[in-house]
């Protein structure tokens, strides 16, 4: 098998997937949601062993129209880095996404097919 291509039903069997977003909270009080519309769970260690790919996000889903669809990015890909800081877990991406704002443009880091692409988000 290829590196970095998956069955849905291997994903599904190995980890569940998890839908990335943050809510902030406002001086005002309110609440601010944003997402970057994709889906993704952490490589486990084995799938970089066996697959030979990077630590990171495995993308499962890219939502139709969302910011991440607009930045080109697809499923299969890894997400190594955000703005340059490493992303090796779901975690981590959390705290990285908690602390953006909405309008703020992205420089993501992902693996695809054994290429290094960066791509721009802008959080909507």
């Amino acid at each position: 098998q290829e590196a970095g291509i998956f069955s849905e039903e291997e994903i599904r069997k190995i980890c569940q997937a998890i839908f990335f977003h943050s809510d902030k909270k406002m001086e005002n009080g309110s609440l601010e949601h944003f997402s970057p519309g994709f889906t993704g769970q952490a490589v486990p260690d084995f799938w970089q062993h066996y697959h030979d790919l990077p630590q990171g996000i495995y993308i499962t889903q890219v939502e139709q129209d969302s910011p991440a669809q607009l930045c080109g990015m697809t499923p299969k890909d890894v997400l190594t880095r955000l703005d340059g800081i490493p992303v090796p877990n779901a975690g981590t991406l959390r705290e990285l996404l908690a602390a953006c704002t909405s309008g703020q443009s992205l420089d993501l880091e992902v693996y695809r097919e054994g290429e290094t692409l960066h791509l721009s988000l802008t959080i909507d």
